[in-house]
């Protein structure tokens, strides 16, 4: 972007509209499409074949691999000859088409759905129908507003400059830039946490756990019979209606009833729900057979988790919960919007793993609410105390029999037991820099520049959100804390944590 504030300040734009994602047509999607990322191979390999100009923006903190779609065009345009008439048609054609997607989500209209286009066509027809002023508005309201369309058309009208004099002018305007940042007035600084603070993590949890139950059980019918019986009388129990008894696992809760106990008991991690389930409704399985079978469970989880970031997936068949999706938190939009004001900083801090944090916040498009995004780094130490175990003897014969056989799952689930000797678990895997440590936020508030008479106020829903910020207070600087959980039993009351000030509320929609 820097790069491009004297060309666009020339032709009469205003940069900072393209450095803020949220009011720009290509904010949809801010990571980059493949068809963006090949048209970028392409131009670049001529324009730029030693790579001058992609190095320099690394170093500037926009590698090549994360750049959006709206930073890709832009350098696209820089780059592109405007004699290449083949290079110019593809660029407006799919300009063209990112302002059309602008315009359906503008309307309220999935871009990606089949039937968008008749969509906007019934929705036009109904504010016609309405015959009000304001109705009749209301499709024209939602297109881009006029003058961004032809934004990049002066840039694509110049013979590009050279990947050497864009390089020139990165370093001159990142001078100046980050002059004009340093010397910002910034009043106050705002920490969120992710999980169960912004985005429903124990409602996600618990969809994506009961598809994994019903997955897990059809997959593994024949070497598991047990789980498939488990988890038709948890349908059961479930399509009833009635409320399940005190013994019964924590899955044939209602989702309600669910996200309350795991609020009010932050322990209990998702392996334990699992672990939870098998050992309630399969009480007399082997020690062996139990391990597997939350071994499939989980692994079927882990999978339902990850295809939910995929661009493009199968829709779920035959499992409870289909359509399961991120969902933000009661009241979470109307605080990011809230925050997002000029002279507020605004930091993400979660110990959701790093990559993990940055896929969730992508998919939803809410990277340009943040100017700094941090989740923890992945770390692996050795376990404490493992030793290598001898395979049992009846794991051994059931292997045997398995690789005699013809039963393909069969062997396949006998081999995955088998494994856990074969390569025995001697490493932990853990995430580092955790909350309630002060080190990602130190890190965050040093790289923003953030002046030390600035307040920091933290929102979250465990008292270690507010936590991180001792470190802060302890050097004498303005502090204070949100807890947002209806399960607890200060709610509505000012507390103290750890010196710190903090409010205690039900909702986000109480702020």
């Amino acid at each position: 972007m820097l790069a491009m504030e004297s060309a666009a300040r020339s032709a009469g734009a205003d940069v900072l509209a393209f450095a803020t994602l949220s009011t720009h047509p290509f904010s949809p999607q801010l990571t980059m499409s493949a068809e963006v990322r090949a048209f970028l191979d392409q131009t670049l390999a001529t324009w730029d074949p030693e790579h001058l100009v992609s190095d320099r923006l690394a170093q500037l903190g926009m590698p090549r691999d994360r750049l959006t779609n709206s930073e890709a065009m832009i350098l696209i345009a820089y780059a592109t000859d405007p004699s290449d008439t083949s290079a110019v048609e593809k660029f407006q054609a799919m300009q063209a088409n990112f302002f059309e997607r602008a315009h359906l989500h503008n309307a309220g209209i999935n871009p990606d759905a089949h039937d968008a286009a008749e969509q906007l066509r019934q929705l036009h027809a109904r504010q016609n129908a309405a015959n009000t002023e304001s109705a009749r508005a209301f499709i024209d309201s939602a297109r881009v507003l006029e003058g961004e369309h032809d934004s990049l058309n002066p840039v694509l009208n110049e013979t590009p400059k050279s990947p050497r004099e864009i390089v020139q002018e990165l370093n001159e305007v990142s001078r100046t830039s980050r002059a004009s940042v340093g010397a910002s007035d910034v009043k106050q600084v705002v920490v969120l946490d992710w999980d169960d603070c912004l985005r429903d993590e124990k409602g996600l949890n618990y969809q994506l756990m009961h598809n994994a139950l019903t997955i897990a059980a059809r997959e593994h019918a024949e070497t598991l019979p047990e789980l498939s019986s488990a988890v038709s009388t948890l349908r059961s129990q479930m399509e009833s209606g009635q409320p399940p008894g005190e013994k019964a696992p924590l899955l044939m809760k209602s989702r309600e009833d669910f996200t309350s106990h795991l609020m009010a008991n932050p322990s209990i991690f998702k392996r334990h729900i699992v672990e939870d389930f098998v050992r309630t409704m399969l009480p007399g399985l082997d020690p062996q057979k139990t391990k597997s079978t939350v071994n499939a469970v989980y692994t079927q989880f882990t999978r339902g988790y990850k295809r939910m970031t995929q661009p493009q997936k199968e829709a779920l068949r035959d499992v409870p919960f289909p359509n399961v999706r991120f969902e933000l938190m009661p009241g979470a939009q109307e605080l990011l919007d809230k925050c997002r004001t000029a002279d507020a900083r605004v930091i993400l801090i979660s110990n959701r793993g790093h990559a993990d944090l940055e896929d969730e916040v992508n998919h939803l498009g809410m990277m340009h609410y943040f100017d700094a995004v941090s989740g923890t780094p992945i770390i692996m130490r050795p376990k404490p105390g493992a030793q290598h175990e001898e395979m049992p003897e009846t794991l051994q014969k059931r292997l045997t029999e398995a690789l005699r056989g013809d039963n393909d799952e069969a062997l396949r689930q006998v081999l995955g037991e088998a494994s856990t000797f074969a390569h025995p678990d001697t490493t932990v895997i853990d995430r580092g820099d955790k909350k309630p440590g002060a080190t990602r936020l130190l890190q965050s508030l040093e790289h923003l520049s953030v002046p030390p008479d600035v307040p920091v106020t933290s929102y979250g829903d465990q008292a270690s959100d507010v936590k991180q910020l001792q470190t802060l207070a302890e050097q004498g600087r303005h502090v204070d804390g949100v807890i947002i959980n209806p399960q607890r039993g200060d709610v509505g009351q000012q507390i103290d944590v750890v010196g710190i000030p903090t409010r205690v509320v039900r909702s986000m929609e109480e702020l």
